[in-house]
């Protein structure tokens, strides 16, 4: 499993959103240091705040990032412009992480993935909307694979993000993700990802209930994990093997998750 570090990002971290939009760079660099000491083997950068300038922002932050870590780094924005602006600024050892609609063109993006000849991660939505379920998941990644394909990207260089909800708003849902992750793998013949501290978002025990999905994503075969790489026990299960699961280990992650309702 490839282990993607996510704390560059100032969703729900005060401290990190303040030093993105000052120019601060100590944390930052202090954030790439440290998940790159405890085993990540890349960063993603995201510098999303609803009120900066986010294509300066992204320059800035990845320039802070190299200085401290040369790590690939996983531009991760929706906007075109502001991914474009983070793989100028990077120059090589880079993927793009970016959602893409079924529905929509998506010529820009598809451009930078061949002009930087990288490597791109994508969460499948049609109309705007995520996949419902794991069939809709997978018609609306076949949809963006064939276009990918027609502008001249294999889909070896693909890797289609399976969706793990917040346990919290969408219970129902997160088991679903384990059948999305081998039906991708199955049917389209394509890596897959989560982003996995989606999943405790608002709940307490949130290493544990981490590390107890991911040991069942890695048996159905997950590809590539962005997580928090300062999880001592999720860095475990990423770095091991992957363990064959039954029916009664994913009630157990249930019963579990019920306990950690905060």
């Amino acid at each position: 499993m490839f282990i993607i570090g996510e704390r560059i990002n100032p969703a729900g971290k005060p401290d990190l959103a303040l030093a993105i939009r000052e120019g601060k760079t100590n944390l930052i660099q202090q954030e790439a240091i440290s998940q790159e000491r405890c085993g990540a083997q890349a960063l993603d950068i995201n510098v999303y705040l609803p009120d900066i300038e986010r294509v300066r922002a992204m320059r800035s932050v990845v320039d802070v990032v190299r200085s401290a870590s040369q790590l690939p780094l996983v531009i991760d924005d929706q906007d075109p412009e502001v991914v474009e602006a983070g793989l100028r600024e990077a120059k090589t050892n880079i993927f793009i992480n970016s959602p893409i609609d079924a529905n929509t063109p998506n010529g820009k993006i598809f451009s930078l993935v061949k002009e930087f000849k990288t490597e791109m991660f994508f969460l499948p939505l049609k109309g705007n909307q995520i996949p419902k379920n794991p069939d809709e998941h997978v018609k609306a990644s076949g949809l963006i694979l064939k276009r990918l394909e027609e502008n001249g990207i294999s889909r070896k260089r693909v890797v289609v993000d399976a969706m793990l909800l917040a346990l919290k708003q969408a219970k129902g849902k997160v088991i679903e993700t384990l059948e999305t992750i081998k039906r991708l793998k199955a049917e389209l013949g394509v890596r897959t990802m989560i982003g996995l501290s989606n999943l405790s978002y608002g709940l307490k025990n949130r290493e544990k209930l981490n590390t107890r999905f991911l040991r069942l994503a890695h048996g159905s075969g997950i590809d590539f994990v962005i997580c928090d790489p300062l999880q001592k026990e999720v860095m475990a299960v990423a770095m091991g093997k992957p363990e064959t699961f039954v029916q009664s280990d994913v009630k157990k992650f249930l019963e579990f998750a019920e306990t950690c309702w905060a």
